[in-house]
């Protein structure tokens, strides 16, 4: 028995090794689970069944490229087959299992065996040396345990898989499509920039200088939609602001007394009105919120609730960024990978007509093949803002300052950032859209609130 090593050293192609040993085959089985377009010609090219035994089994999965597959099971009836996977078992954060075998059994006239195990799928990026890949190569007689081996393990492969039938192609890509939707959102990720923080959240002017006082016991009568969200025990955040510098049009123009607290009482005026409650100040449009000072429970006949809230005074600040998600979800992060092109080390050129059938949009310096690799890495974080035009600054701009972060070199950094290997992350970017408020646009729900 001989073996020999090819592991791509670091870009050597097997496609040649391979061809060699089906020149002279008169059996050949192949369990490898990718197979795209340029690994079909290589079968049509290298493979001749009319001196030969055949047997091909390939995963459904992507990439392999069913419709090319086709065309194997159409020239060599029964020789294809296919492994169809399935959801279950699915590893936690990681991939469903699936036919993932790379092994090639070749016996020639004389029974002497070649069989091929490793890493290589029939792929353009595989055969040819673009990867970094490593299969054994085994020579010995078509007798010994190695080779009985091998072809059991194809065996086994094949004994789970089904016929190709290149009637049922569109099948087979509802199949692919349904197993490989993408990778799974990263909810353990590290962004924590902001809390849970179901609330109402008011702005109003204060005419009457109450926001000096510690504590307030504030009366609303909410109508219509936003009525709803005032139930009992409910966080309330309240911002007040001098006379004048709130109910125009833009921006405020001062610094707002932030006040929170919860509501303590809630009466839906079906039955009797609250008379009893301590009030001692009072929203009484929600529309133009102005906070006065009143010594009972105002009678607001539009109102289809009254509404008792108890704040205490936090001092001044600029408001909290809030953010309201649908069906309470925090805000969407995505990162974003951007590359950039770098030459590959000892890659032998390769024929310009196959990286042009085979390679999407290959990207070539003079006759050499580029390969992407990653440079920047950029966090968008997606802010749904109730009233974004409530703050002093764009929401954006006020995030940032609050939880910018320094510039982190990633993967092999040396010191030197242009070194191959390196890349950074980039400042994150939070995209702001502006969320409808349920009544006026100084009163609304959140969901979540910014930790600064």
């Amino acid at each position: 028995m001989q073996t020999e090593l090819h592991s791509s050293s670091p870009h050597d192609p097997i496609r040649g090794h391979i061809a060699q040993a089906l020149a002279t085959a008169k059996r050949v089985d192949a369990a490898v689970a990718f197979i795209t377009r340029a690994g079909v010609d290589f079968a049509h090219r290298h493979i001749d069944t009319s001196h030969c035994e055949l047997r091909i089994v390939t995963s459904v999965r992507w990439p392999t490229n069913i419709r090319a597959v086709a065309e194997l099971a159409t020239r060599w009836p029964n020789a294809v087959w296919i492994h169809l996977a399935g959801n279950s078992p699915h590893e936690k954060l990681g991939d469903k299992y699936q036919m993932h075998s790379k092994a090639i059994a070749i016996e020639d006239a004389d029974e002497a065996f070649t069989g091929f195990v490793g890493s290589h799928n029939w792929t353009f990026a595989a055969l040819d040396g673009l990867n970094l890949e490593a299969t054994v190569e085994v020579s010995c007689r078509a007798s010994e345990p190695f080779a009985t081996d091998l072809r059991g393990h194809i065996d086994a492969c094949v004994g789970e898989s089904e016929p190709f039938d290149p009637s049922q192609v569109d099948a087979y890509l509802a199949i692919q499509r349904a197993l490989y939707p993408g990778p799974p959102p990263d909810y353990a990720d590290d962004f924590d920039d902001f809390d849970p923080y179901p609330a109402i959240v008011i702005h109003a002017e204060d005419p009457e200088g109450l926001s000096s006082r510690h504590q307030l016991q504030l009366y609303v009568g909410p109508e219509g939609e936003i009525a709803n969200e005032f139930i009992h025990g409910r966080s309330v955040d309240l911002y007040l602001y001098p006379a004048e510098t709130l109910l125009r049009p833009g921006r405020p123009s001062a610094i707002p007394v932030h006040f929170d607290g919860d509501v303590t009482m809630v009466n839906t005026k079906a039955d009797a009105r609250v008379q009893q409650r301590q009030v001692d100040s009072a929203i009484l449009d929600l529309q133009t919120p102005e906070v006065r000072q009143v010594s009972q429970f105002p009678d607001v006949r539009s109102a289809s609730r009254e509404v008792a809230i108890r704040l205490n005074n936090r001092g001044s600040r600029s408001p909290f960024v809030y953010h309201r998600g649908p069906r309470d979800t925090r805000p969407a992060v995505r990162d974003r990978v951007s590359f950039e092109m770098v030459s590959i080390p000892g890659l032998s050129p390769l024929d310009p007509e196959d990286v042009l059938r085979y390679l999407r949009k290959p990207q070539v310096s003079g006759s050499e093949l580029l390969r992407e690799t990653p440079s920047t890495i950029r966090r968008e974080i997606t802010v749904n803002v109730p009233s974004p035009d409530l703050y002093p600054d764009d929401p954006q701009t006020l995030l940032r300052e609050r939880f910018d972060r320094p510039v982190r070199h990633l993967g092999r950094f040396t010191g030197d950032s242009t070194a191959s290997g390196v890349y950074q992350e980039a400042r994150d970017e939070f995209l702001i859209r502006a969320a409808d408020t349920a009544q006026s646009r100084f009163v609304f729900s959140a969901t979540h609130r910014s930790k600064r």
